[in-house]
């Protein structure tokens, strides 16, 4: 009779490849102790960097500290009694300190609570064998081990270790991926299910490898293999071969405001251009280049606007822009400021910006899910000074106010309208959702993650700085960033759509009044090609921030602006073009 060998890997005695695989990793996801600084941008600061062995995509555990735990014979204090109050995820590791996301928040985190590198957390092994399992946990004693599943299961734990082929891989709680380990660099290959009988030649001994100490590292290598891509599985960003070459950039006019966001719209034969700067809002006609034919304040002057979208509910119907916009609300005498929402909605009649809808709780964006190049839908998304981004709804016109209805289609997690696109970049006939937020570029269809960046995407010098608990004595400000969102457009002609996104290097650490510091800007290209997305980018980097983009067949425009001071908002803006060479 046959029997069949289970999968795990060979973890016999002696096997210095597995050791050395178990070693790496706990040498990998050692823990260490650090602190909460404060929030930035929805996300925060602690003080772990890479010389504590941090690492982008590292899960922090925020713990509140309990009871100690006594032996009531001895008096040895054996412990004590902590409890997990939120998990984070590293996203940007800089010199002091670590960005780092919240995936599950279950008590609100506070400036100076204790937080530890891969410790406390709540963790699981999908796959492989019990032999394994039980030196996995040997390996990392920090971690609450949950027990050992079967392939296919999805324990609710915070870090997920599963063993699929030749990978064991990390995940967190909402199925990101922390870490990637390739059993084959170690020699610890799984076996497979194969059928023997008693009749069968014995196994031959496995190849020696070569022993690897080092951790290995996660990231694809620099020219992805094509391999398919499932629609709903999470593709993490090769930092590989480009697109194409588009050619170089040329300045097409310069324009008189230091530009915080642009958006632009094809109408017909024109090609129309919006814009604000933290005070008005003005509309340009850049068909052969930039010529203002329209300029308003938003709310008397005193709203600043933050970010702008053109929006057309009806084909052939009235044209309109929408504006997300901010304004301080003085109470008790000016000691308590909240900061609110405050956008609009103006129509462009005739050359000319009419108000129609004023004073609009919502952040604001338009979207193209038809594919028309109209953008037909509206979404609002509440702002909440805990968190900043609240519920998203779908907004339409009634009369002179807007209609709030729940949103008709599947929205990810992670998504907030400032930054955000939906497209069908797979050619599948449905769309996917794209958002950039904390320095990434994310890909989802429906609630799943198809594909993340690299690091170093979006970096807009668009933000908000406002006082999260008004009335106290200790006043804590946040700052939120609103990234451009990308545009797309098949620019080169084969039939296949390019996502096309603005990229930035520096330092986006705020203190009030004081704005963004870009060091070097860039255009990334992302692509669907061969079952995989594929990022490139445009030739030419840029000195200063870029604050708009569009794309059609055979160009790419984008918004540079110069800043004069990082503490006054002057400056100025060019509009450059970047030609796609028809000929290659």
């Amino acid at each position: 009779m046959g029997i069949v060998c289970s999968i795990g890997l060979l973890f016999a005695a002696g096997n210095a490849a597995a050791v050395d695989l178990l070693a790496a990793v706990g040498h990998d996801l050692a823990p260490a102790s650090g602190y909460v600084i404060m929030p930035v941008d929805g996300q925060y600061l602690i003080d772990l960097d890479a010389s504590r062995g941090t690492r982008v995509g590292d899960l922090i555990s925020v713990i509140r500290p309990g009871e100690r735990v006594v032996h009531p014979v001895t008096g040895k204090i054996l412990g004590s009694l902590d409890e997990v109050t939120a998990v984070l995820k590293v996203t940007r590791v800089k010199n002091g300190y670590s960005y780092a996301e919240v995936v599950d928040e279950r008590e609100k985190i506070s400036n100076g609570a204790v937080c530890k590198r891969f410790s406390a957390l709540s963790a699981a092994l999908v796959g492989g064998d019990r032999e394994f399992y039980d030196a996995l946990r040997k390996a990392l004693p920090d971690l609450e081990w949950q027990g050992q599943f079967v392939a296919g299961e999805q324990p609710e734990v915070d870090l997920v270790f599963a063993l699929t082929g030749e990978t064991l891989n990390l995940m967190d709680a909402r199925g990101g991926r922390v870490r990637g380990y390739d059993l084959k660099l170690f020699g610890a290959v799984p076996t497979r299910n194969v059928k023997t009988d008693a009749t069968s030649p014995a196994a031959p001994a496995p190849v020696p490898v070569p022993r690897v100490t080092s951790v290995p590292v996660p990231a694809p290598a620099p020219v992805p293999v094509p391999v398919p891509v499932v629609k709903g599985s999470l593709q993490t960003a090769p930092a590989g071969r480009g697109v194409v070459d588009f050619g170089r950039f040329g300045n097409l006019g310069e324009l008189a405001e230091r530009v915080q966001m642009a958006a632009f719209h094809r109408a017909e034969k024109d090609l129309l251009m919006a814009t604000v700067d933290g005070k008005s809002l003005r509309v340009y006609r850049v068909t052969d280049g930039p010529r203002l034919v329209g300029e308003t304040r938003i709310g008397n002057g005193v709203v600043q606007p933050l970010t702008v979208a053109w929006w057309q509910p009806k084909a052939d119907g009235r044209l309109y822009l929408v504006v997300s916009g901010a304004e301080e609300d003085d109470r008790n005498y000016g000691n308590e400021v909240y900061t609110r929402m405050a956008g609009a909605v103006i129509e462009w009649r005739d050359g000319k910006l009419v108000p129609v809808v004023n004073r609009l709780r919502w952040f604001l964006g338009s979207y193209d899910r038809d594919g028309d190049g109209r953008p037909e839908t509206l979404l609002g998304q509440r702002f909440d000074l805990d968190i900043t981004y609240g519920k998203v709804v779908a907004l339409s016109l009634d009369g002179s106010s807007l209609k709030e209805t729940p949103v008709p289609f599947e929205l990810p997690q992670e998504f907030v309208v400032p930054g955000s696109l939906m497209a069908d970049l797979t050619g599948d006939g449905k769309l996917e959702v794209v958002v950039v937020r904390h320095g990434y570029l994310s890909i989802f269809a429906g609630k799943k993650k198809l594909y993340q960046s690299s690091e170093q995407m979006g970096g807009s010098l668009d933000s908000l700085t406002y006082d999260t608990n008004p009335g106290s004595v200790d006043l804590l400000h946040r700052t939120v960033n609103f990234e451009v969102p990308p545009a797309v457009a098949d620019i080169d002609g084969d039939g296949v759509l390019e996502l096309v996104a603005l990229a930035a290097e520096g330092n986006s650490v705020k203190v009030q009044g004081l704005f963004p510091s870009i060091e070097k800007s860039w255009v990334a290209v992302v692509k669907f090609r061969n079952g995989l997305f594929e990022k490139g980018r445009l030739p030419g980097d840029r000195e200063n921030p870029l604050q708009g983009v569009w794309a059609e067949r055979g160009r790419v425009l984008v918004v540079e602006s110069r800043t004069s001071s990082q503490l006054k908002q002057a400056g100025s803006s060019y509009l450059l073009q970047f030609v796609f060479d028809q000929k290659q």
